[in-house]
């Protein structure tokens, strides 16, 4: 990997900016009436292919096409095609599992196969998984993986078999808690009708009560569809009219659960900025999937998903796949943090350490479609602002000096605070895909995930008369924190 030059991170402060008129953004004292924001919002999703690698060991290819062999004293063997059944590609033995040892203390979302092998192999599969995560960090176990895009001849096909599945694994896996454990439905983002949640609860797709969650799966671009990278990546990542718009299926499954089924939770179980499929120029899948504007992106879909009441997310993770926060490839000796896991960092960072206070999170109204704002409520106290600038600006597509935008925050006569400090996530180029920092830290495979201080960029601002101003760059994201 391209080690950061600290040179380049220091031109951050010397960049020429031009000049902005300046919008005025009024912030609301009033927390929103939504359910409290889950403070592990912001989670991650490993593909089962990439389960050991991600643990510092070997690849394993794994995913829906696996079978459990407890004879099996490696991690994955490889079925000969000629001898391949139902599917099942490759055979998983009791090492496979040890890879969960790599997180101790993380909660698990733990998935099993359903439409290729037996129901038996699912079983045991699940009971592998569960012995090595231990109930007290089991928060979920999840059936089968997008099965509008698999061999389910309807919607009332797949819930049979999903009945069918966890009735068995409930009854076979003694270590399950109580209650509802499982996770369902886990749509792709993609060909949705006939495959809708609506269509799915009217088959009786909970008709046991045993669903703890429903997924959904979001990718907001596809690779094949780009023409020229700076338009393309403006008119979709950044744009938040087209978030609202692509989104708008997320927003009505909210409501449906909330009005029809008791406030079952929303969670998006895997999401990216896009998949690069039939798009062979790597440059330009890189720009569109992971860089600077990528980040930003995140963060305004983070917020976003927090308004519309989505309990949490997974941002996908996989060594081969542009779009993901960080890579480890042990296998080639080569490892990576990217631009989304910035956006990652600004989330947490958004909802803060302290989980005893419920946190809301509410948009704000911004004249300017480029300009989005999202007030971060503690104890129904105004505490922080995200504010989102998705004006793309890259020298290698601009012949202007980079602009701001002058951001009048309109603050209640209800804050106290008499100073704010503003955090950045920031890079010297819209397409920067390994310099972006957060707070002015860098982290890096280098340095094994610690943080290092590399640029200071953190302003801290007065209020006066009730407002307070903030000039936010071209493909820019602050954090506002009253103080």
């Amino acid at each position: 990997m391209t080690m950061l030059k600290q040179s380049l991170i220091a031109s951050l402060g010397f960049l020429a900016i031009a000049d902005c008129a300046s919008i005025t953004i009024s912030a609301s004292s009033q927390a929103p009436t939504t359910s409290p924001i889950d403070h592990s919002f912001p989670g991650f999703g490993i593909d089962g292919v990439f389960l050991t690698e991600y643990a510092g060991k070997n690849q394993v290819n794994a995913r829906d096409h696996t079978a459990y062999k407890a004879s099996l004293e490696e991690p994955l063997e490889k079925i000969p095609e000629d001898e391949q059944k139902n599917g099942i590609e490759y055979n998983v033995g009791p090492p496979y599992f040890d890879a969960i040892a790599s997180w101790p203390g993380v909660k698990w979302i733990y998935q099993t196969p359903l439409g290729y092998g037996s129901l038996d192999n699912s079983v045991a599969m699940v009971r592998q998984g569960v012995k090595a995560i231990g109930t007290e960090n089991l928060h979920a176990i999840e059936i089968g993986n997008e099965p509008n895009t698999k061999a389910f001849s309807s919607p009332k096909d797949y819930v049979q078999q999903w009945l069918n599945y966890s009735a068995a694994i409930s009854a076979n896996v003694s270590e399950l808690p109580t209650g509802p454990i499982y996770q369902g439905l886990t749509l792709a983002s993609s060909a949705l009708a006939p495959f809708t949640i609506e269509t799915m609860f009217a088959d009786g797709v909970d008709r046991r009560n045993n669903l703890k969650t429903v997924s959904h799966h979001f990718y907001e671009i596809f690779g094949n569809e780009v023409t020229t990278t700076a338009e393309y990546l403006q008119s979709t990542l950044l744009n938040h009219s087209y978030l609202v718009q692509s989104t708008g299926y997320i927003k009505s499954a909210v409501q449906f659960l909330q009005q029809n089924q008791s406030g079952l939770p929303l969670v998006l179980g895997e999401i990216g900025s896009g998949l690069a499929r039939g798009n062979t120029n790597q440059t330009q899948i890189a720009q569109l999937e992971s860089s600077l504007g990528t980040a930003v992106w995140t963060v305004d879909f983070h917020m976003y998903m927090m308004t519309l009441g989505v309990q949490s997310i997974s941002n996908q993770l996989g060594t081969p796949w542009t779009f993901v926060p960080w890579t480890a490839n042990v296998t080639n000796n080569h490892g990576a943090t990217y631009p989304p896991y910035y956006a990652i960092l600004f989330t947490a960072d958004a909802l803060g350490a302290d989980t005893s206070s419920p946190t809301h999170v509410r948009e704000l109204s911004s004249p300017d479609g480029n300009i989005t704002a999202y007030g971060i409520y503690q104890n129904s106290t105004l505490t922080k602002i995200a504010i989102c600038n998705l004006e793309l600006w890259s020298a290698k597509t601009s012949s202007v000096a980079r602009p701001h935008k002058q951001i009048v925050l309109n603050l209640s006569n209800n804050v106290r605070s008499k100073s704010a400090t503003v955090e950045k996530l920031a890079a010297p180029d819209g397409f920067d895909r390994f310099n972006t920092t957060y707070g002015g830290f860098s982290y890096t495979y280098e340095n094994q995930g610690e943080g290092t201080k590399v640029h200071d960029n953190t302003e801290k601002l007065e209020i006066s008369g009730g407002t307070l101003t903030v000039n936010v760059t071209a493909t820019e994201a602050v954090l506002v924190k009253l103080d």
